[in-house]
């Protein structure tokens, strides 16, 4: 069962990511892959039990993982796994 990542971002530079709101991820929300200078702000994450789950969506559905990336900063988000 193939699960994509919502969004999965490689080898960037001077990131912005702004008053944005992700919902029900299949998998990882927001993967940042060797990144340079990235910044986000009122991200909102949701991916909430129930429904999703009992369909094998939303299960291990991180919400921002930073792999390999350098001067990334999270302020004034929210994140709700389920």
């Amino acid at each position: 069962n193939f699960r994509p990542f919502l969004v999965n971002l490689v080898y960037t530079t001077d990131i912005v990511i702004e008053d944005i709101t992700f919902l029900n991820s299949p998998r990882w929300t927001l993967t940042l892959n060797y990144a340079t200078n990235v910044y986000i702000n009122h991200l909102n994450i949701t991916a909430p039990g129930g429904r999703i789950s009992t369909t094998g969506w939303g299960i291990n559905n991180d919400g921002i993982d930073i792999v390999c990336s350098v001067n990334v900063t999270v302020e004034n988000s929210y994140y709700n796994g389920g």
